[in-house]
């Protein structure tokens, strides 16, 4: 039984395809409304439009600025000349057009194309020349009534005259057309011509769809008619009794793929049924006029022989396509009967890999019969059926089909909606792309089965099946950077990931631009990633995200590194060889730079990424011009040394000079890599990058000390650091007093502190200037009463201990409160620095201003009993004179039992006294 492909509306996907804008907006975009049809020439960019009103405009789409070129007259089609193989040199583009009083014009472009040059009328002929050439092919002919254009090849045209006549002229150059072939198409009596509506010339066959789905196949130099297809008939056939077929009917475009294998007929109720020709002959032969059936020799020789002879034996194996045998037993003759019943014998020729055309006449066809064993119809068998998930107000116009898919295009009048759908003939799946501006679908040749679209803002192509990367990676192997370059800044993409196959093609092939436009695709590698971040989610996951791309990048750096160092090498490649070291030295200190300013301190990860960075950018210094070769000991680089000329030699000047030296001329002078060169040369540890910041950061620290401003900023800037952001750091991290007013003066002037950084200033120089005043704590003993005391004491432990009371005086004290840092009393709240403040504060009348709870917590931390005793009497005597000034803050319920801080037994006398 056929495999019966039911009709199924269609799953949309509408986000699976990709939109490509190849040239921006130009002055052939600007009636995108009124353009009826649009094709581009074969092989340039000279794109023609016909109007609703039949005005026809042609030129240049990648001249933005050039004006199109409008022929005069009225037209009704028009067609550009296509040039195969076989034809050999291409000309100048040439245009072939239908006038509204069916007059034929052929025009040439010169060579300076249509912006500079006008239209040339290569040619002319008249509706009366035309129907004079055709009466003496077809007397039935009495008028020109309707003229359609079906193919412009090779300087051969084939015309559709009044629906029933078929033309083929030959252009000549600079004279009239020449008639090769004039003939009659002849339908059946139940397809009259008012119901063609679909014509379509593939391969020198001419196919005639009808609007009942039946399609009609003749020879186009003829007339004979060769095959039919009936559309429904198969669709429906093998459906049981209770099965419904779904109806198909008011078909209105046709198209057959160029191998001849598939054919695809939409209807205007946006359904589509495609069919695997092969298959419906091998179903139906019948409906195939052309087919020769071979013709075999008799199984009986012509002359008489002896039946019982070997000879008839050979004779009849050959006939039979057998081999001669030697064992006549009957078990090997019933084993090969038996062998022959098992296998299953083809059922025509077209099982054995024959196409359905393969006995046409045309030569084309037998061209594309050799062609054919390659390729093979995806449609199922029983055909398929799709329909397709657009808005009714649009209809097919467009069709492109091959043997995997097909392309159809919905158009809405005034080209206002527009909807190009790809259809999977294997999977059955449609993809959708939806314009969201009037669109112009452009027509190309059968060959070139590309989706190009017109619209306001340029051309644009449609791509199904492929992403933006494949499309870029593609472009950059097969084709060059350039072009790919140009591509994502017409449709404002970011860098793709190139494939380090495309990086090796470009340095084999000495392509500059394509190494460049790897390199700059891999520019943020070592960016942090950007976005939200969990509260738990550890710093360490983007670092080594960051490492992971790094160690990924290697592959291609050595790939560089040896390009570089195999070039280098040859004089004739020499001049590459520093273009491509300029192009990767800039590269890497990019990427250093970046993992240098992206974070204060470097963790374990980000410390290895510059590492193996630092490898490549020493291994690369080695073959630059002016490289400060060293002069004893290492030879194991593998370029020979070059000869110092005498601004080369500059590095003399340094071997009188320290390390601390070096690194300040070198980063004062921005010669950084310089100075890591010459210390390697001399051995010594400040070589290494890390080593060299370090030192370089003393540099500017110890300028800050002595207010040297501008060489600090200098030093900063030169190593890449953020000046503002160092200065803001020393004045946190420091506790040289001078210092820390220095910075921050300088940084209050930029505004760079915040009000909470300045009032922890101020803080720290009121500490300050407290800090030569005794404290206020409690200086009583404690009792005796309340300690216990140690009986027996360790000797050894006892001398310890007095050591300790010995070494804590004043001094130490002073020392601990001049130095404080801004680091630390950044996490001091409020409480705690009035608390500090307390331990210091002898005025009464700042006692009395200070909260009641942190005063509490402060003296009874403190066990200051005389104080607490003071307070806590004041209490009577305000009650009993409310009139007089208070020495100490309210002190409530709330106060005591919040913030009480001291032992249990300085509690209960603090409660004895409160109960008084």
């Amino acid at each position: 039984m056929i495999m019966i492909n039911m009709l199924h509306r269609s799953e949309t996907r509408d986000n699976c395809a990709l939109e490509v804008a190849l040239i921006p907006e130009s002055n052939l975009c600007e009636n995108v409304v009124d353009t009826a049809k649009a094709k581009m020439a074969q092989g340039c960019s000279l794109l023609c439009c016909l109007s609703g009103a039949g005005g026809l405009t042609v030129g240049d789409i990648s001249e933005s600025k050039a004006p199109g070129r409008t022929v005069d007259g009225t037209y009704t089609d028009f067609a550009w000349e296509e040039v195969t193989v076989y034809n050999g040199a291409r000309g100048n583009p040439r245009l072939l057009a239908v006038s509204s009083e069916c007059e034929l014009t052929l025009y040439e472009l010169e060579a300076e194309g249509p912006t500079s040059g006008p239209l040339v009328s290569a040619s002319e002929f008249t509706a009366e020349k035309l129907l004079q050439l055709v009466k003496e092919k077809a007397q039935s002919v009495a008028e020109v009534v309707s003229l359609r254009l079906l193919s412009f090849v090779d300087a051969r045209s084939f015309l559709l005259l009044n629906s029933s006549v078929v033309v083929q002229l030959q252009w000549q150059q600079g004279a009239e057309p020449e008639t090769l072939s004039c003939c009659s198409i002849v339908l059946p009596p139940k397809a009259p011509l008012d119901t063609c509506t679909d014509y379509q010339l593939c391969r020198g066959i001419l196919f005639v769809l009808t609007t009942a789905g039946v399609i009609y196949v003749f020879d186009s130099a003829e007339g004979r008619k060769l095959a039919s297809v009936d559309l429904p008939s198969y669709h429906t056939a093998g459906l049981g009794e209770d099965e419904l077929a779904p109806y198909l009917d008011s078909f209105c475009l046709l198209q057959v793929s160029p191998d001849l294998g598939t054919a695809v007929a939409a209807t205007q109720s946006n359904t589509a049924f495609a069919v695997d020709l092969n298959h419906y002959f091998r179903m139906y032969p019948e409906h195939l006029m052309c087919r020769v059936v071979p013709s075999r020799p008799p199984l009986r020789p012509q002359g008489p022989c002896d039946e019982d002879s070997l000879s008839s034996s050979i004779y009849s194996h050959t006939v039979l396509g057998t081999s001669f045998s030697t064992d006549r037993s009957w078990e090997a003759r019933l084993t090969s009967l038996y062998n022959k019943a098992k296998a299953t014998p083809p059922s025509s020729p077209q099982t054995l890999g024959a196409p359905w055309f393969k006995d046409f006449p045309h030569i084309e066809c037998g061209r594309a019969a050799i062609a054919a064993k390659l390729s093979q119809s995806r449609v199922p068998s029983g055909g398929a059926t799709m329909q397709f998930s657009v808005p009714d107000t649009t209809a097919p116009v467009l069709l492109s089909v091959s043997e995997f898919s097909t392309v159809l295009t919905f158009v809405s009048p005034g080209n206002s909606e527009t909807t190009v759908a790809f259809w999977d003939l294997q999977s059955q799946s449609v993809t959708y792309h939806r314009p969201t501006s009037p669109t112009v679908p452009i027509q190309r040749t059968a060959e070139e089965q590309l989706s190009l679209l017109l619209k306001t803002s340029g051309l644009s192509l449609v791509l199904f099946a492929v992403s933006q990367e494949e499309l870029l990676n593609r472009l950059m192997v097969f084709g060059s950077a350039g072009t790919v370059d140009s591509l994502c800044h017409l449709n404002e993409w970011g860098r793709c990931a190139i494939p380090i196959h495309a990086l090796q093609a470009g340095l084999k092939n000495h392509q500059l631009d394509t190494v460049d436009f790897f390199l700059k695709s891999k520019k943020n590698v070592l960016t942090p990633p950007s976005g939200y971040i969990l509260a738990d989610q550890s710093a360490t996951i983007s670092t080594q995200s960051q490492l992971k791309n790094v160690q990924d990048l290697c592959p291609a750096l050595d790939l560089l590194r040896c390009a570089i160092r195999d070039n280098h090498t040859e004089a004739q490649s020499r001049q590459f060889s520093e273009q491509l070291l300029s192009i990767t030295l800039a590269f890497l200190n990019t990427q250093v730079r970046a993992v240098l300013s992206a974070t204060e301190e470097l963790d374990e990860n980000l410390q290895e990424c510059v590492e193996i960075l630092d490898s490549y950018v020493s291994d690369l210094r080695t073959f630059m011009k002016r490289f400060p070769w060293p002069t004893g000991g290492d030879t194991s680089t593998l370029v020979p040394s070059p000869i110092p000329v005498p601004e080369e030699v500059e590095n003399d000047d340094w071997s009188s000079l320290s390390s601390e030296e070096v690194v300040e001329r070198a980063v004062l002078t921005k010669q950084i890599p310089r100075a890591q060169a010459y210390l390697r040369s001399q051995n010594r540890p400040d070589q290494r990058l890390e080593e060299l910041r370090s030192t370089g950061l003393r540099l500017a620290f110890n300028c800050l000390t002595h207010k040297d401003l501008e060489q600090a900023t200098a030093l900063l800037r030169n190593m890449g650091f953020n000046v503002k952001k160092q200065l803001h750091n020393i004045c946190l991290y420091t506790d040289d007093r001078d210092l820390r007013d220095f910075v921050v003066e300088e940084l209050s002037k930029q505004s760079y502190l915040s009000d909470e950084e300045t009032q922890r200033v101020e803080f720290i120089k009121q500490i300050e200037a407290l800090c030569a005043v005794p404290e206020t704590r409690c200086t009583d003993p404690v009792g005796r009463q309340r300690v216990p005391q140690m009986s027996q004491t360790d000797p050894g432990s006892k001398s310890l201990l007095e050591e300790l009371v010995d070494q804590r005086g004043s001094q130490s004290e002073q020392t601990l409160w001049s130095s404080l840092r801004l680091d630390w009393v950044r996490h001091w709240d409020h409480n705690t620095q009035r608390a500090i403040l307390l331990s210091r504060l002898q005025d009464s009348a700042a006692v009395s201003s200070c909260d009641p709870g942190v005063l509490w917590s402060y003296l009874t931390s403190h066990h200051d009993q005389r104080r607490v005793t003071e307070w806590i009497e004041s209490l009577a005597a305000q009650n009993g004179d409310p009139s007089s000034a208070p020495q100490w803050p309210t002190l409530t319920a709330e106060v005591v039992n919040n913030n009480t801080r001291c032992s249990a037994h300085m509690r209960n006398h603090i409660l004895y006294m409160l109960a008084r």
